[in-house]
């Protein structure tokens, strides 16, 4: 769930000169336009993979930090709870996670205006610039589904994790941040 690596600078920017990054998606698209990311960092260790998140190579207690956009939106609630398994395995101890997603918003104004963009217009501009408006046409449904991350909260409120709910943007996005405990 690591798309292109849009927000890989932002993470190479804080770490150090050891780190390695691990890109994870299913997506063939997605892993290819990481490909291609990928060579804006020459000097950073990047692995990407192309697997799915439940099925994966990644060892045990390997990451200190796990970040995913816009990926929570499409699982039901036996996959959140698999994700938070899988997370949960992943991270060493003190390792932090964020997961964010678009949502929709409470205000009922800017819930208006938020929804037509992204039912409408969003996928006129895909097809515009990417030439794909069925992607961008089910981000609107696939949102209004989702509504928000607090059935996400409530999956990561375990005993192992200490998790914060997070809304971004006046509720445009909203998210789940936290830390493995044990």
């Amino acid at each position: 769930m690591s798309g292109m690596g849009e927000c890989w600078k932002y993470i190479l920017k804080s770490s150090n000169h050891n780190s390695k990054l691990i890109s994870l998606d299913f997506s063939s698209e997605m892993v290819k336009g990481a490909e291609k990311n990928k060579t804006k960092f020459k000097d950073s260790k990047i692995d990407i993979l192309k697997e799915n998140v439940f099925k994966n190579s990644i060892e045990n207690d390997t990451a200190d930090f796990i970040i995913s956009g816009f990926g929570l939106k499409t699982f039901n609630n036996e996959q959140l709870s698999n994700l938070a398994d899988e997370i949960y395995r992943f991270l060493k101890q003190n390792g932090k996670f964020s997961l964010i997603d678009v949502s929709v918003p409470e205000n009922k104004f800017l819930k208006t205006l938020y929804m037509f963009y992204l039912k409408y217009i969003n996928p006129i501009l895909g097809k515009l610039f990417l030439g794909s408006p069925e992607t961008y046409k089910m981000l609107g449904i696939y949102t209004e589904k989702f509504e928000n991350a607090k059935t996400v909260y409530q999956i990561f409120d375990r005993p192992e994790f200490e998790i914060q709910y997070v809304k971004y943007f006046y509720g445009c996005a909203t998210g789940v941040k936290g830390i493995k405990l044990k």
